[in-house]
């Protein structure tokens, strides 16, 4: 009873069942081995129901027996693969091919046996399709996987379902398998920002004076110093007062730019964060000082160079969006950062698609009512990805595709995309906001 109760509770833990197939199969064999083998002593259904029987029933075994050897012994782990066609300094970019290296441990599969990987994510969608593996291996393997995800984040690989089957289909043994591992996907790079560099703060006098660093040309005069060396010395201004003086350089000035940037993005739309970065690199490169917030960040924090933003984009893809509350957070946390300036423009990266979205112009007015009511104004830079009036639907029957060579129709959801965008621009005019299209 001992050993009945663990091989019950164990075909229960390994979810063994036979499939719809090996049920209806067991279902006619116990039929032809009940009615016409015993009652009317039918030879042939006597055969066909014993050879049903023994089939799946040795079938069944055999999975068992191989799912529980399986189940201690087969590891899986995850390797960079050094065939990948990226280099490894740019990583994993969303929607490009990456080859991935597992390495799994020696395995024994009779013929006609399969065990079916099925990778689980912390996402619904899994970047790696189901892979099979068959036959015999008696030392260590690497299986080389393609991986392509959809968009950016970190992908936290949470377990490998192990699905041992026959090649008929008649049973399964099924468990999990530990194989954790975090991928770190980038959105697309753009190399250079199309959005002009402008100015989100204001003070009066459009250039502050640097008197700590003096970086000028050597026009001021001060009194000699052992420290300045003898070239710095006016020899003529010495000759006629006996009075030793030396060059000092100008004090440096340096415009007020402080840039102010807000991404609105959900994990799913890469294109403004690409944009946003990349419009970083390009005020980095100009010596100028950005600030950077997005509708994920709901905690007090902001990135002030692009690699910060670019992980923060990344880390923060999964979490809810916020677009209100997180604006109004940022707007509170960077002007205790600001040089004594006052906040008068912030740059709002987004996408075409959210525009397209259910409300989003509602929250857009709110965005700005919001922003007003503090004398800030808006730039929106909205990213495109594509030209819209290239969508099209596919034809599906013989008669849409006869329609389809006379005549092009455009599909529904690129009708509301325009109709969105017509609106949003009447708005943008009336209001005298400024709108980017890139």
């Amino acid at each position: 009873m001992g050993i009945l109760k663990r091989l019950v509770l164990l075909t229960k833990e390994a979810q063994v069942i036979l499939s719809l197939r090996g049920f209806l199969l067991l279902l006619l064999g116990l039929y032809l081995l009940a009615v016409p083998a015993f009652f009317q002593a039918d030879i042939i259904a006597t055969v066909l129901a014993l050879s049903l029987l023994f089939l799946i029933l040795t079938t069944a075994a055999l999975v068992v027996a191989q799912g529980i050897f399986l189940k201690k012994n087969l590891t899986l782990s995850f390797a960079s693969s050094e065939t990948s066609p990226l280099p490894l300094d740019e990583g994993i970019i969303a929607g490009r091919p990456y080859q991935g290296l597992f390495k799994i441990s020696k395995r024994y599969l009779f013929p006609f046996f399969l065990i079916e990987l099925r990778f689980v994510f912390n996402n619904s969608e899994s970047p790696i399709p189901p892979f099979l593996i068959s036959g015999t291996a008696s030392a260590p393997a690497q299986l080389h996987l393609s991986l392509n995800f959809p968009h950016r984040g970190v992908w936290k690989l949470l377990r490998c379902e192990c699905k041992l089957r026959d090649q008929f289909a008649f049973s399964k043994f099924t468990w999990d398998l530990d194989c954790q591992h975090a991928f770190k996907v980038k959105p697309a790079p753009i190399d250079c920002s199309p959005v002009p560099p402008m100015s989100s703060c204001h003070r009066s006098g459009d250039v502050a004076i640097d008197v700590t660093n003096r970086h000028g040309e050597p026009f001021d005069l001060k009194r000699y110093h052992p420290s300045d060396g003898i070239k710095k010395i006016l020899w003529k201004v010495y000759a006629k007062s006996r009075e030793l003086i030396s060059r000092h350089p100008e004090a440096s000035f340096s415009p007020e730019w402080q840039v102010v940037l807000f991404v609105i993005a959900n994990e799913h739309e890469d294109s403004p964060c690409s944009q946003a970065v990349a419009y970083m690199r390009l005020l980095e490169d100009l010596d100028l000082e950005p600030f950077l917030g997005a509708s994920t960040f709901t905690e007090e924090c902001y990135a002030k160079n692009a690699e910060e933003a670019l992980d923060m984009l990344i880390e923060k893809a999964w979490l809810i969006e916020d677009v209100l509350g997180s604006l109004r957070t940022f707007i509170n946390d960077i002007s205790k950062s600001l040089n004594s300036t006052r906040l008068v423009k912030i740059l709002f990266f987004m996408s075409q698609e959210r525009l397209a979205t259910p409300g989003m112009l509602d929250t857009l007015l709110q965005l700005t009512s919001l922003i007003s009511s503090r004398q800030i104004e808006p730039v929106f830079v909205i990213s495109q990805e594509r030209d819209i009036t290239s969508l099209r639907t596919s034809p599906s029957t013989l008669k849409d595709k006869f329609i389809s060579l006379f005549w092009h129709q455009t599909s529904p959801k690129s009708f509301i995309k325009v109709e969105k965008m017509r609106e949003f621009f009447e708005i943008c005019n009336k209001s005298n906001w400024e709108l980017i299209i890139v």
